[in-house]
This record gives C-alpha cells, sequence and structure tokens, in this order.
C-alpha cells in the first residue's frame, strides 16, 4: 500500500504545473503579433490622413464658393447702379470707374489678389480676375466711346489647396440703353 504523500500527490485539485517553455508567448509570436498590429495602424493612420485631407479641400472649396458670391453679388449691385451712358469714366481689364445714380464716383480696382471699391477691399483671395465689355448687340466693346457699353462680363479665379475654381458672369447696365 502507498502512503499518505503520495495518494495525496495524485488527488491535487487544480491545473497541473506547466514546465516553462510551454506557458507564455514565443519571441516569433510577439514580432508577428507587432508587426500585425502596426500594418493595421497604418491603414487606420491612411485612411485619417485622407479623411483630413478632403475635408480641407471641401472646406477651401466652400469657402472659394462663399467668396464668390460675395463678389457678384457686390459686382451686380454696384455696376447696375451706372447712372447712364455717359457716365463710365474707364473701362479696362481691371478697373471699372463710373457714377452712380446718386452721383457717388464708384471705382472699381482689381490687385494684389483683391477687388478695391474706391480703394478700400471688399473681396480678398481672388487669384485671377478679368473684365471684358460687350455692346448692345452683343459684339464685343474694343473701345471709345464708353457710352456704347451695355454689358460687363467678369472672370474671377479662386484658389485652394491644389486646385482652383473660375467663375464668369456678365452684368447688363440697366440705365444704359
Amino acid at each position: 500500500m502507498a502512503d499518505d504523500d503520495s495518494i495525496r500527490g495524485d488527488l491535487r485539485c487544480g491545473p497541473r504545473p506547466v514546465p516553462f517553455r510551454e506557458s507564455g508567448y514565443t519571441a516569433v509570436e510577439l514580432v508577428i503579433t507587432i508587426a500585425m498590429l502596426s500594418v493595421v495602424s497604418m491603414g487606420v493612420y491612411i485612411v485619417f490622413i485622407q479623411s483630413a485631407d478632403i475635408y480641407s479641400e471641401v472646406a477651401g472649396r466652400s469657402v472659394a464658393i462663399q467668396r464668390m458670391d460675395q463678389l457678384t453679388d457686390f459686382l451686380e449691385r454696384e455696376i447696375k447702379n451706372v447712372r447712364d451712358r455717359n457716365s463710365i469714366l474707364i473701362a479696362t481689364s481691371s478697373q471699372f470707374k463710373f457714377v452712380n445714380t446718386s452721383g457717388a464716383t464708384i471705382d472699381l480696382t482689381y490687385g494684389n489678389q483683391q477687388m478695391n471699391k474706391n480703394n478700400t477691399a471688399f473681396a480678398v483671395g481672388i487669384s485671377g480676375f478679368l473684365l471684358s465689355y460687350s455692346k448692345w448687340d452683343g459684339s464685343a466693346w474694343t473701345g471709345p466711346p464708353t457710352s456704347s457699353i451695355a454689358r460687363v462680363n467678369y472672370q474671377a479665379s479662386f484658389e485652394f489647396g491644389q486646385t482652383s475654381s473660375t467663375f464668369q458672369g456678365a452684368i447688363v447696365l440697366r440705365n444704359c440703353r
């Protein structure tokens, strides 16, 4: 018959102790896990960066469209108020000077990426701006007299990020017929 100590050893409760080599992870397993986590982390990072770039571009376009809307509204409000056919004083590709219906002289100029009204900036961040003029018959106005101008055409460009947008419009002079 076996003694009491040998019986007790066989009847122990709980898990059997595992030799050191069989417990834990090997260095290869840890390196593979770290590499896989790195790849997943890079994927998440790339998606985050692309999302931030897309948001930035959309926000830039939104700002450009808002600036263009403001510029268009301002130009239409001012230019439609030319007093009469003989009130246009200067008409060039970057300047339009006239007397409005209130008798005030209005000087609209483009330079240094901004539109100015009587030397005060009212629209900034414009990368390009061009004025051209048409007669009542639709043909291009090329020179004096300014009394034959019936329509002011404009083209404005705004840059945001690596892209730009160009807007075009035309304003018919209502008091010049």
